[in-house]
């Protein structure tokens, strides 16, 4: 994400003067361990808590935050209950629990192998 400066601004001692592009670099951030805790591991209970809202930015923030940004994610999360309610993933043996990502990938999160999942049909008993 890219931005230009309005004005002179220092930002961790270093000064961008008026104009300047300043690219943000949104994996990066969004992977930080100063915002959150073991960033490559899934821990699907960590968006329970209260995120900082600038460290994690999938539609934006501010002024120039994507329009459908609300609607996208209700959409989401009610596709999201159909199928789990059907369905689960399970991980295979053969697959790690921790990904190796391809570093020589930039911006964008490649595992260096496929990501193996099995899908079983739930128990009725269970839903």
């Amino acid at each position: 994400m890219g931005r230009e400066t309005a004005n002179a601004i220092t930002i961790k001692g270093y000064t961008f003067p008026k104009g300047s592009i300043v690219i943000v670099p949104l994996m990066e951030m969004q992977r930080d361990p100063e915002h959150f805790d073991e960033p490559d591991a899934f821990q699907p209970d960590r968006w329970k808590g209260n995120i900082n809202p600038l460290a994690w930015l999938p539609f934006g923030y501010g002024q120039r935050q994507c329009l459908a940004g609300r609607f996208v994610m209700c959409a989401l999360k009610i596709a999201l209950i159909h199928v789990l309610r059907k369905v689960k993933f399970v991980r295979p043996p053969d697959m790690p629990e921790m990904l190796e990502l391809d570093c020589l990938t930039i911006g964008r999160l490649v595992p260096k192998e496929a990501i193996k999942l099995r899908i079983e049909h739930r128990d009725k008993a269970q839903t």
